[in-house]
């Protein structure tokens, strides 16, 4: 699913120049707001629901933000960190998940990636999402 340009951001910014982020989170809700919140922050928004439609995105296009769940449908949304790193290494990820176990041990393995534990909230999102 691609947001796009959201219609309350029409004539604010070019999409051309817009930074990107790709939503990967099989939960609809959860990807509305965080599209949302991305576009009223001035961002081209793609959501995916798992790692194969991610891997697909990841492939047609670099993005800025990746925000990436933990759990997916078809399996463990760190086993993407690799690829997101070797297709765009200054892309900024942001890993969320319910399970402070899992958060834990993803932040031995990948101490640069950010974690943002669930339940969240949307202002938790603002420091990487608003315009630089």
């Amino acid at each position: 699913m691609h947001w796009g340009k959201l219609s309350v951001c029409e004539g604010l910014t070019e999409t051309k120049n817009m930074r990107k982020v790709l939503i990967i989170d099989d939960d609809t809700p959860v990807q509305q707001m965080l599209a949302l919140i991305s576009g009223l922050n001035g961002m081209e928004t793609t959501c995916t629901k798992s790692i194969l439609e991610a891997t697909q995105e990841l492939g047609r296009q670099k993005f800025d933000i990746c925000l990436l769940d933990v759990q997916l449908p078809d399996g463990y949304g760190i086993h993407l960190i690799d690829a997101i790193r070797t297709r765009s290494p200054e892309t900024k990820i942001i890993i969320t998940s319910g399970d402070a176990v899992v958060m834990q041990d993803v932040a031995q393995l990948y101490p640069d990636v950010t974690m943002i534990p669930k339940p969240f909230n949307a202002s938790d999102f603002l420091p990487y999402f608003e315009s630089r």
